[in-house]
């Protein structure tokens, strides 16, 4: 996963390195939220996640 070697992304670089379209992403990442295998903060007016 993009996430497993970084401190965390933003929204637009998970989507860049995962070449995922925007429906695709979001719904990856509401069921890492809802598993609590992540979480996300807005930094600077964009999407920041990273692993819990």
């Amino acid at each position: 996963m993009a996430l497993n070697e970084t401190e965390g992304l933003t929204a637009k670089q998970i989507k860049k390195a995962t070449k995922l379209v925007d429906k695709d992403l979001f719904l990856g990442l509401g069921w890492l939220l809802r598993e609590d295998k992540i979480s996300t903060q807005e930094v600077e007016g964009e999407l920041f996640v990273k692993l819990v």
